[in-house]
This record gives structure tokens, sequence and C-alpha cells, in this order.
């Protein structure tokens, strides 16, 4: 039954018409993570490739392990694979995901830059950068959200195996 309050409902009726709603039971997630802009440390604990508005972008999820408030907040990081197609790609020079493979290697010179496993991330401990979107921002539309932007620097090895 619709309720006298319910204006549209009143419409619709006064039109002959019933209104008509599936019985769909819709979750949505916690408000996004907030995070003071700057440089803390984290480590990877997720790098995988999804496709968004039609193009290949790596999501790799940080978790923040500065010894502050956000100790344990998880952050995404995005990078975009417009170049090449498959699993075998050549990433430009001045991509992000070059400039990242370059900050590990001078960390460890073993890790062979020109072919590598996305894994490699998972090993290491980062200085990141870590951004917040304003309300009024582009990257976020709806709400604002902090997201890492960069690596700055890798502090430390997390396991034994680079490659």
């Amino acid at each position: 039954m619709l309720e006298r309050t319910d204006v549209a409902g009143r419409m619709l009726e006064g039109l002959g018409m019933v209104p008509a709603f599936d019985d769909l039971i819709i979750s949505t997630p916690e408000a996004l993570p907030l995070v003071e802009s700057g440089k803390y440390e984290a480590h990877c604990v997720s790098c995988r490739k999804e496709k968004r508005f039609r193009r290949d972008v790596l999501v790799l999820k940080f978790k923040i392990t500065s010894q502050c408030q956000y100790f344990g907040t998880i952050l995404d990081a995005y990078i975009n694979l417009d170049f090449g197609r498959g699993n075998s790609r050549k990433a430009p020079t001045r991509s992000k995901l070059a400039s990242w493979l370059r900050v590990i290697a001078r960390f460890d010179p073993a890790v062979d830059t020109a072919k590598f496993r996305l894994s490699t991330f998972g090993n290491y401990l980062f200085l990141v950068r870590v951004e917040t979107s304003e309300e009024d921002s582009t990257q976020s539309a709806c709400e604002p959200c902090s997201r890492v932007t960069q690596i700055l620097d890798v502090i430390g090895r997390l396991s034994g195996d680079a490659r």
C-alpha cells in the first residue's frame, strides 16, 4: 500500500498506474578511506589488471605501514596500460610503470626492468606519496578520496626472492 505522503505514488495512482519496484537488496561499500596528503611507508598487497573505461589499467593496493593514525589503511594506485596488447607489453620510458620499476631497480639491481612479474611490487616496502582529491576535483566527482600517486623510494625488501 502507498502512503498518503508518497507524492510520486499518488501522482501515478491519479494516472491509473501502480508503481512497481524490483525487490533488490543492494549493499554499498563503506566510505572511501581518507588519508592526509603526504609521504608514508607502505607495501603493495595486490596488483591486478582491470578494464576501466574501455582501457586496461593496473590497480595496485597499498597498505600503509607507517606508525600513524592511518596504519593499516589500504589505498589504491592506478597505472594506465594503454601501450601494446596481450600479456607481453613494453612500457614507454616515460610511463609511470617504467618510473616505478626504475625506483625498484635502484634499490635492487637484480630486478630486470625489461621483463618482470607484477608480483615484484609485493616484495618491497616503499615510501609512497598519498594525495587526496578535493570534492570538486575531476578525479572523484562524487566524494573526495585518497590514493597512492607515486612510489618515491624503496625502504627495504619484504621477501628473499626479488624476481
